[in-house]
Formats: C-alpha cells, sequence, structure tokens
C-alpha cells in the first residue's frame, strides 16, 4: 500500500491506525511472493510493545482474511493463515485476547467449502495452536466444532476426496 494513500496532504498526519498499516504491508501485491517478513517483524515487534493492540490488529486481520474469503481470493487467505499462525507463536503470552478471532476465523474457513489447500493450512495451523501450552487456560472454549468438521472431512462419502485428505493428514503426521 502506497504511503501517499495513508497519510493526509493538509497536515501531514496518517489517516489509518498504525495497527492497520502495519497489517495492510504484511499482504504484497503480489501473493506469490509470500509474506512481507520486514512488515510481519514489525507487527510482531509493535504487538509485544503495545498488547493491549494485539486484540485490534488481530481483528482486523480476521477481518480482512473473512473479506479474501468472500472475493474468492486463495492465495491471500493462505497469506493471512500463515501470518495468524506466526503472530500467535511470537505472542502466544497474550493468546487470551486474540484467540477468539483466531478460532472464528479458522472455523469460517472450514466452513466456506472443501478446497483442500486451504483445509491443509487450517489444519496445519490449528495444530500449532493446539501444541502452545497456557498458563491460564480457558476451558469455556467450544471446540465441539473443529473436532466434528475434522472427522466429517475424515470419513468423507466420496471416495476421492476421502482418499486426497486421509493422505494429507497421514503426510503430515510422517
Amino acid at each position: 500500500m502506497s504511503e501517499y494513500i495513508n497519510n493526509c496532504f493538509c497536515c501531514g498526519h496518517y489517516l489509518v491506525p498504525r495497527y492497520k498499516r502495519l497489517v495492510n504491508n504484511i499482504f504484497p501485491q503480489n501473493p506469490e511472493h509470500g509474506l512481507d517478513k520486514n512488515n510481519l517483524e514489525r507487527l510482531r515487534f509493535y504487538a509485544l510493545v503495545k498488547p493491549e493492540k494485539l486484540d485490534k490488529s488481530f481483528r482486523y486481520m480476521s477481518q480482512k482474511i473473512a473479506r479474501y474469503l468472500r472475493h474468492r481470493n486463495r492465495p491471500y487467505v493462505i497469506l493471512g493463515i500463515k501470518a495468524m499462525d506466526d503472530t500467535m507463536k511470537s505472542c502466544y503470552e497474550q493468546l487470551n485476547t486474540f484467540v477468539d478471532d483466531y478460532l472464528e476465523t479458522l472455523r469460517l474457513i472450514l466452513n466456506e467449502g472443501n478446497d483442500l489447500e486451504l483445509i491443509e493450512h487450517v489444519v496445519a495451523s490449528f495444530e500449532s495452536f493446539c501444541e502452545i501450552r497456557e498458563e491460564a487456560p480457558n476451558y469455556q472454549r467450544n471446540y465441539q466444532f473443529f473436532v466434528s468438521r475434522f472427522t466429517q472431512l475424515c470419513y468423507n462419502n466420496d471416495e476421492v476426496d476421502k482418499t486426497k485428505y486421509v493422505e494429507k493428514f497421514i503426510k503430515r503426521k510422517h
């Protein structure tokens, strides 16, 4: 995103909040280039320095991924999942502040369709989420949707899809 779009010409102040600019700058113009690592590092540093802004930035990232999903922009959805996963791993101390937006985004992606590549990225991200050891776990979270959806994917009636899903999940375990 251009710097000229983000600031006011008359007074030089930025019109877009900093956390939104940092999230916007993660996504490149061409999704084949992958995430912008420098800007991702800036977002992580910003989240560590100002943990109170982590909730807003994660919510905005979730909204952005949902918008990409509505517009069927798969490469950017995958980049968004990777960015959320990376941010979650680096800011796991404040996990309770943004975990609801994270899980809601994964739920939205799983509900959207049966795209194998998207599901594979969601499963990988959910696995890394499950490996994080929480100091104060929240037992009120409901994981029933994820268990039922992953089970449904493994016991799919379509033999071609079933074989693909089982192969992908087994390959990830080895």
